[in-house]
């Protein structure tokens, strides 16, 4: 069944860079230390910022209690002793603070907290769980566009950043020679969301020792081996690498190319409203409603409806308390309160026809990771 598309005036398209030959440039330094409580992660970050940068202005977040101060007679830097909440908005405003301020390097101790701290983002989805009719799975869809938003405060940030996090051990189960299976050890992972730690040039992972080897690595640096982060020839093969590409304010700048406009598509095979979204309200036409269960077998509602979002013209609703109003969208035109992501969710019904609906307050549902509530077509 056609859809009718949304379509830009050409006018707002961003002009794009022209191709140019792939060239190493310089960048700010993105690197995270983990390891075990105790095992010298504050002592490693203060000690490679020192080295890398002698004369540069040191920032540190400290959310372990100002534990950061402790090596105040060693290392001369600025702190912000960050309290809870540890929500990521309040890490934002301290790295905005950092860079409006002149400062060189920003030590983040910890950013395990902003996941699996008190007001973190596990601890409050955790929460979210909890309450009556929860669906844990769907909850994501509030919490993934945050620590999304977090990562990119970092990757973005135009000043060098160093974060450390802890790590916990991670078992696995393993059948023995007798066939009963029993928990072995298979390393540790870091106290964060899976694939955080891909985010960062470098990552040293710390042990008790106080020694530290590579765990991800974007720099062909120190393969296979054991090192001390203390140690200054460490911070010197850093500093080479990072200063042996093109400096950014000279590398050349080809003129850009503006993108030609979309093609406009057919019309739809059948006259429907126009359709708009309007931050989180999305006047359209419905076309079909199924009811469907999921793997959970837990009941949701799949609205065909006449607009492409994230290139998708379906929408679910997993409020059980909502059917009755979503299902009264059928064949009109309507006003969602949705909740555009990788699927697009309705949170509530906000207008049918000329009819005004507050079926309570709205319930944020999505699936998470892009894995699908059931088929990943669902036929109509």
């Amino acid at each position: 069944m056609a859809t009718a598309t949304h379509l830009q005036n050409p006018s707002q398209f961003k002009a794009i860079p022209a191709a140019r030959k792939a060239e190493k440039r310089q960048v700010k330094l993105k690197l995270g230390i983990q390891g075990p409580s105790g095992s010298g992660k504050t002592w490693g970050a203060l000690a490679l910022a020192k080295n890398l940068w002698p004369e540069a202005k040191v920032m540190v977040i400290d959310t372990e209690n100002e534990s950061a101060s402790l090596y105040a007679d060693n290392f001369t830097f600025d702190t912000i002793p960050l309290d809870p909440p540890f929500e990521s908005q309040r890490y934002a405003a301290c790295i905005d603070y950092a860079v409006e301020n002149g400062y060189d390097v920003l030590i983040m101790d910890s950013v395990t907290h902003q996941w699996d701290g008190e007001g973190g983002i596990l601890r409050r989805k955790e929460e979210m769980d909890r309450r009556p009719n929860a669906n844990s799975w769907a909850n994501w869809a509030l919490f993934t566009p945050e620590h999304t938003s977090f990562v990119e405060k970092i990757k973005q940030a135009p000043i060098h950043i160093i974060a450390t996090m802890r790590t916990k051990q991670e078992w696995t189960l393993e059948k023995s020679d007798k066939g009963k299976s029993k928990p072995v050890k298979s390393g540790t992972q870091p106290i964060q969301r899976d694939g955080f730690d891909y985010e960062f040039t470098l990552v040293f992972d710390v042990q008790m020792d106080h020694k530290a080897e590579i765990d991800k690595n974007r720099t062909g640096l120190f393969e296979g081996k054991i090192i001390d982060l203390a140690d200054p020839k460490v911070a010197k093969a850093i500093k080479n690498w990072l200063e042996s590409g093109t400096p950014i304010n000279t590398a050349p700048q080809p003129a850009a190319v503006t993108p030609k406009p979309a093609p406009v598509p057919a019309a739809p095979a059948q006259k429907v409203d126009e359709w708009k979204l309007e931050g989180d309200h999305l006047h359209c036409h419905v076309y079909d409603i199924l009811k469907k269960n999921s793997k959970k077998n837990e009941p949701f509602l799949a609205v065909k409806y006449n607009a492409t979002i994230n290139g998708k013209d379906i929408a679910f609703c997993f409020n059980e308390r909502l059917f009755d109003a979503v299902m009264a969208t059928k064949g009109k035109a309507c006003v969602l309160f949705v909740s555009p992501a990788e699927y697009t969710t309705i949170d509530d019904v906000i207008k049918v026809g000329e009819i005004t609906y507050a079926d309570g307050k709205p319930v944020a549902t999505e699936n998470i990771h892009g894995v699908s509530v059931t088929d990943e077509d669902i036929p109509f």
